[in-house]
């Protein structure tokens, strides 16, 4: 997989932030593998805000942000309320994806109070910054067809949808088609992503890692279209928390009978009775994400009529 670019992100922090949460959300941003403009070493208050002006000072910063590749949220505050909002003008004016503002709200405990108190005058950024961009992701038993129902989906929404990519580590098998699925790292890289944060969720499968990230996810929305792709309930969970700059749709497949299973796991050559066995008590006891919102479409094997209850789930 080709090295991604670097993109330079302007960090929104409210100025109640302390020095170490600064230096923890600078480390934060290049953990990600960009760069982040330190605005209170470039910009210093003493010289800036004492200097010139709250006001005058702003000003100085937006144009620094407007250079920027993209913005991070990472607390809420009048004056970030007002950058924010800035941005979000910025972007919409410019023709550039809404998805170079990222939110990241679990640094900042008070986040619900400042931002209840700021929509007033401010408006909604939130809804603002989601507008109609959509991920879909689906969850289920194993071989419940969750892979099957995705390149149907895109072939029949061509024009606005795209599939997430899962970085694995196993070895390319497929040529074009796995390229169109998958990212591929070694074994060693993938260690040092799990090391670093990069994944939602990952999991072994077959002796290979196979891992979920908001990365790949903003890497779809920053085209303009929408997303889908499988996750683990965990990593629907983990997802849900994070999903502030786009709308997240949950999608549940389950089987309508053991019946329906037992005719995949023969289609996927799934034979042996202990496997058998196993992978149907699985599907007996799966559960959705816990407390995330989420839509159960019951399979019934007729193609045509599972489609339009997961088309219909898609437009909750």
């Amino acid at each position: 997989m080709a090295p991604r670019q670097k993109e330079i992100v302007y960090p929104i922090v409210p100025s109640r932030f302390s020095d170490k949460q600064w230096q923890e959300i600078l480390e934060f941003v290049r953990s990600t593998g960009n760069v982040p403009f330190d605005h209170r070493a470039g910009v210093p208050f003493n010289d800036f805000e004492l200097g010139f002006g709250r006001e005058q000072t702003l000003k100085f910063l937006i144009s620094i942000m407007k250079s920027c590749h993209s913005v991070g949220i990472f607390g809420c505050s009048y004056g970030g309320m007002g950058e924010w909002r800035t941005a979000l003008e910025f972007f919409y004016n410019e023709c550039l994806p809404f998805a170079k503002i990222k939110v990241f709200r679990q640094f900042d405990p008070d986040w619900n109070e400042y931002y209840e108190k700021l929509m007033p005058e401010f408006g909604d950024l939130i809804s603002k910054l989601r507008q109609t961009r959509t991920m879909y992701a689906l969850v289920g038993p194993r071989a419940i067809g969750k892979t099957f129902w995705i390149n149907r989906l895109i072939k029949k929404f061509s024009n606005s949808l795209i599939q997430v990519k899962t970085t694995t580590s196993r070895p390319l098998v497929r040529g074009k088609a796995d390229e169109r699925t998958y990212n591929f790292l070694d074994k060693e890289e993938f260690g040092k992503a799990i090391t670093d944060g990069k994944f939602l969720e990952y999991d072994v499968y077959h002796e290979h890692y196979y891992g979920s990230s908001l990365e790949a996810i903003f890497s779809v929305l920053d085209t303009g279209y929408n997303g889908i792709f499988a996750i683990t309930p965990n990593g629907a969970e983990k997802l849900f928390r994070a999903c502030e700059g786009f709308n997240l749709k949950i999608i549940n497949l389950r089987p309508c009978s053991e019946k329906f299973l037992l005719r995949n796991f023969k289609k996927r050559q799934i034979t042996d009775p202990t496997l058998v066995k196993k992978y149907l008590k699985e599907a007996e006891t799966f559960s959705p994400p816990v407390g995330v919102d989420c839509r159960i479409v019951w399979l019934t094997g007729d193609a045509k009529v599972d489609e339009r209850s997961i088309i219909g789930a898609m437009s909750y």
